[in-house]
């Protein structure tokens, strides 16, 4: 029997409390309930459900000025209080024509805007443009190599945390993959505050978090589970 049909099952023998309690709070669900094969917290319904906003105008004003941004700003520039990590992350090539812009905020709910410039894309927060990571690339025909990344201190414990953003941010921005994102791990296991923290750090892209190790998750790999999301699995 299918994930799908297993789970719509056991939905149906709920009362409408339960339900309601179920799609409205973050939820733990197991390896081999889910098509990741890790634990993976569902943080949808905060994620998908939270709305955005800012009473300081000039955090509105700058969000605002930034979507007209091209990122010339941060060529050649690195984070503030900069550290390094080599790595070896690999993904399709990007399908872009030019440098510039390959993703950008639609709305307050998009925690980042990224730029390519030459070997260098630059992952920069939507609300007030602080440069938060930026990853050296080689770029091939048939492949994207990620092989440094300068990050912000502030942002990660320890280097690996740093790689699983980044390989986070590009999976799920720039390709649009359906991937678990990275938990911090000086996070408790607090199902709502790590949602909070979920929406806070990646916005309304992100979907089902772990501890575990998320880079191993493929671009290719990514289909299978947008099938599930579609068919309103774990929604």
């Amino acid at each position: 029997m299918k994930i799908i049909d297993l789970f719509r099952k056991f939905y149906k023998k709920l009362s409408e409390e339960e339900k309601y309690k179920l799609l409205s709070e973050p939820r733990w669900i197991a390896a081999s309930e889910n098509p990741f094969g890790i634990d993976v917290l569902d943080c949808s319904s905060i994620t998908q459900g939270m709305v955005a906003m800012t009473s300081d105008v000039k955090v509105a004003m700058t969000f605002g000025n930034l979507r007209t941004s091209q990122g010339l700003e941060y060529l050649g520039r690195e984070p503030e209080d900069c550290c390094t990590v080599a790595c070896e992350l690999e993904y399709p090539p990007i399908q872009t024509p030019q440098d510039g812009p390959v993703f950008k905020a639609a709305a307050m709910e998009d925690k980042w805007d990224i730029y390519l410039f030459k070997s260098s894309l630059y992952f920069c927060r939507s609300w007030s443009g602080v440069l938060g990571y930026c990853a050296k690339i080689r770029s091939e025909k048939d492949k994207m190599h990620v092989m440094q990344i300068d990050y912000q201190k502030a942002r990660a414990d320890e280097p690996l945390d740093a790689v699983r953003d980044v390989d986070y941010l590009i999976k799920s921005h720039l390709y649009g993959a359906v991937v678990p994102h990275p938990f911090s791990r000086r996070m408790p296991n607090d199902p709502r505050k790590l949602a909070v923290e979920s929406f806070s750090r990646f916005g309304h892209r992100c979907l089902y978090g772990t501890y575990d190790d998320t880079i191993r998750f493929k671009v290719e790999t990514a289909s299978a589970s947008e099938d599930i999301n579609k068919q309103g699995c774990f929604r």
